[in-house]
């Protein structure tokens, strides 16, 4: 068997019910809503506001273009699946190999990085009642487990809609709260020098723009999704 034949032929393979527009939509928002999402106000305390809108501006852009790029390599390799297809359509085993280094490099430490969030996010939701640091991981844990079980992006409409929800109605707490009750010791400087009276050290503004990188990481999925999204629909008028 070589390195680009299925494990299963196409009549034994499972067949899943493609992705809906809706479907896909509330993945990609559930993607680019994440926990990078919650870093950022961080990130500009640090930053300051003209470096880190110019982070996130150009990150933004560099998200978009890749997203394009990403769609223009999906249409001009057929059959492709995982970023995988089409660095091997592109240079060959080799290039699909150092593909793959590269992309399981960055889901390991991905997972290990949103594992260490949802612990302390419930660890800070559970407030006095949170059992020890450990226990949180290890429901968090328990919950990914049950989670991963699902095979397909189509049966995770539901879950994504339920997160972007919440995500939204705490974005939504925040902002009221910052309005209603604005904290007059907050930080407003157009730039934070490091080591300067804010206390920003070059450490920490190097983590607060990678916490914005972090916050646009969403695009990995990109090319499973346009994979699992049904073929549009021509409205004829």
């Amino acid at each position: 068997m070589t390195g680009t034949e299925p494990l299963l032929g196409e009549e034994s393979a499972p067949q899943h019910k493609r992705c809906t527009v809706n479907q896909t939509l509330l993945a990609l928002l559930a993607l680019q809503l994440g926990w990078g999402l919650w870093l950022l106000p961080h990130a500009f305390a640090l930053l300051g506001w003209v470096p880190a809108l110019l982070a996130v501006g150009v990150i933004a852009f560099t998200t978009a273009y890749s997203g394009s790029l990403f769609t223009k390599l999906f249409l001009a390799t057929p059959g492709t699946v995982l970023f995988g297809d089409i660095a091997e359509a592109a240079g060959g085993p080799n290039a699909r190999a150092l593909c793959y280094a590269i992309v399981y490099t960055l889901d390991g430490t991905r997972c290990v990085i949103l594992h260490l969030a949802a612990t302390q996010s419930l660890e800070h939701a559970l407030g006095d009642a949170a059992p020890p640091l450990w226990q949180c991981g290890l429901i968090v844990l328990v919950i990914a487990a049950v989670a991963s079980q699902i095979r397909a992006l189509s049966e995770l409409s539901g879950f994504f809609l339920l997160g972007t929800t919440s995500q939204l109605i705490g974005l939504g707490i925040v902002i009221y709260q910052l309005i209603s009750e604005p904290d007059p010791a907050a930080k407003h400087e157009a730039f934070v020098r490091p080591g300067g009276p804010s206390g920003a050290t070059l450490e920490a503004q190097f983590v607060a723009f990678f916490n914005i990188i972090f916050a646009y990481g969403g695009q990995f999925a990109f090319v499973e999704l346009m994979t699992s999204m049904e073929q549009p629909t021509l409205l004829m008028g």
